[in-house]
């Protein structure tokens, strides 16, 4: 079986993503989520059960080296749960982590 992280949680806030076929990266968690510990999220999310990849990729930084980076995805064909399981589930993680945010701005 698969761990389901509690939707308030940057976690569920990870999976969703991947769970919607989106790669991400350690700059896409920190501007969409507020959190710098993507790696951490994703190894507790493997250690839940998800086959999550990791794919790394080199880009040019703004001083001009280059840097070597991870790009995570889950293959859906991987993932043995009901279509609407998941829908529901990324449902559910996009409603409370809105209302979170929505606390947060004042």
């Amino acid at each position: 079986g698969y761990d389901f992280p509690t939707e308030r949680t940057v976690k569920a806030a990870v999976l969703a993503d991947l769970l919607e076929g989106r790669s991400s990266t350690h700059r896409d968690c920190w501007l969409e989520h507020g959190s710098s510990r993507l790696a951490h999220h994703i190894l507790v999310l493997r250690d839940g059960g998800w086959p999550i990849e990791t794919n790394r990729r080199l880009v040019s930084t703004s001083d001009g080296r280059t840097a070597d980076i991870a790009h995570y995805s889950l293959d859906l064909a991987l993932v043995s749960l009901d279509p609407e399981t998941i829908r529901e589930y990324v449902e559910r993680v996009r409603t409370v982590r809105a209302a979170i945010r929505r606390k947060a701005v004042p």
